[in-house]
C-alpha cells in the first residue's frame, strides 16, 4: 500500500513555470511576452489565475484571440475591486457594532448580550457564547483591551467592548437572533428598512467580506447568500445573486454621502481603466445605467 495514497492517485503532476506556459499555448492561449508570463506565474498561482479565464475557454481550449495579458488584466481589476469593497464593508461592520451595542446597553443593560431571554433561539445564543469565548481566548495575547478586562474585571465585557470581538459573521448571526421588535427598532432608526431586509443584507455582506479578505475571486462568481432587494432593484432587473446586488445594498447602509459618492467615482474609473471587463459577469445590469442606480436620491 502506498505511503501517501492521495499523492500517488494524483493524475496531474506539478509543472514548472516553463511547462505551464507551454501547456497554456497548447490550449490556444496567446502569450505575447513569455518572460512577463513566467514572472506573473511565479507570483500568482497558476490555479488561481486560471479561475479568471473560465468564461474564455471551453473544454480547456481558449477561445480565439484570448491572451495571457488579457486574463491578467481581469485579475488586476478583481484585486483593485476587492480593495474598494473592503473599505465600505469595514464601515458597515463598525457602524453595525456601534448600533447594536448602543441599543442593547441602553435598553437592557451592558451585559444583556449574555442573556438568552433577549434572543429568539436559545440554542443559537449558546453557540454564540461559545464562539465569543473562543474570540476572547484567541485575542487575549493580541489585544490590550482583552487582557485589561480579563485581569481587572474578571473577564466581564460590557456589550460596547464585546462587540469589538465580533467577526462580521458573528455580528450577522447575533443580529439575526435578536427578538424581532429589537431588530426592527435598530433597523428603523438607522436604515429605514425592515429587519427582514437588514438580516439578509448582513449575511450577504458577511460572505462578500470573507471573499474579499481572503483574496478570493469576485469576477464571474455568484452567491448562495443573497440579499432581499427592494422593488426598485427588481424593476431594474438587478440579479439578486450577483456582486452588483451587494454593491447596490451598500447604497442604503453607507450614510456618509461623500464616502459613497467617492466610491462610485472610483468604481466608475476602475471600470473605464479595465474596459475589456464584462460587467455582466459581475451581475451589473448591462442595459441599465448602473451608475445612476447607485446614486442616492
Amino acid at each position: 500500500m502506498p505511503d501517501n495514497p492521495s499523492e500517488h492517485s494524483l493524475k496531474k503532476p506539478p509543472l514548472t513555470y516553463d511547462q505551464q506556459i507551454e501547456l497554456l499555448k497548447s490550449r490556444n492561449l496567446i502569450i505575447k511576452n513569455e518572460d512577463f508570463a513566467k514572472r506573473i506565474l511565479s507570483h500568482v498561482n497558476y490555479y488561481r489565475l486560471s479561475g479568471y479565464s473560465l468564461h474564455l475557454r471551453h473544454n480547456d481550449v481558449f477561445h480565439e484571440g484570448v491572451t495571457f495579458e488579457g486574463i491578467y488584466q481581469i485579475y488586476q481589476f478583481d484585486k483593485k475591486l476587492r480593495y474598494l469593497l473592503l473599505d465600505l464593508i469595514e464601515t458597515v461592520e463598525i457602524s453595525f457594532r456601534t448600533h447594536i451595542a448602543y441599543y442593547l446597553a441602553h435598553k437592557y443593560g451592558p451585559f444583556s448580550y449574555l442573556e438568552s431571554s433577549f434572543f429568539e433561539n436559545e440554542k443559537h445564543h449558546l453557540q454564540f457564547l461559545e464562539e465569543f469565548e473562543k474570540q476572547v481566548t484567541r485575542n487575549h495575547n493580541k489585544e490590550l483591551f482583552v487582557r485589561h478586562h480579563t485581569n481587572l474585571y474578571e473577564g466581564k465585557f460590557p456589550v460596547w467592548v464585546a462587540t469589538e470581538l465580533f467577526s462580521f459573521g458573528m455580528l450577522s448571526r447575533f443580529f439575526s437572533n435578536l427578538k424581532k421588535h429589537d431588530k426592527d427598532a435598530i433597523s428603523k432608526v438607522h436604515y429605514t428598512f425592515p429587519s427582514v431586509y437588514i438580516t439578509t443584507w448582513l449575511r450577504s455582506l458577511g460572505t462578500l467580506r470573507n471573499t474579499c479578505a481572503h483574496y478570493c475571486r469576485l469576477y464571474n462568481k455568484y452567491y448562495n447568500d443573497t440579499p432581499k432587494l427592494p422593488s426598485e432593484a427588481k424593476e431594474n432587473d438587478i440579479q439578486y445573486n450577483g456582486l452588483y446586488a451587494n454593491i447596490y445594498i451598500l447604497k442604503f447602509l453607507i450614510d456618509d454621502r461623500d464616502k459613497w459618492t467617492s466610491f462610485i467615482i472610483n468604481l466608475e474609473a476602475l471600470m473605464q481603466e479595465y474596459n475589456a471587463v464584462d460587467i455582466s459577469l459581475l451581475g451589473f445590469p448591462e442595459d441599465k445605467d448602473w451608475v445612476k442606480l447607485l446614486k442616492k436620491a
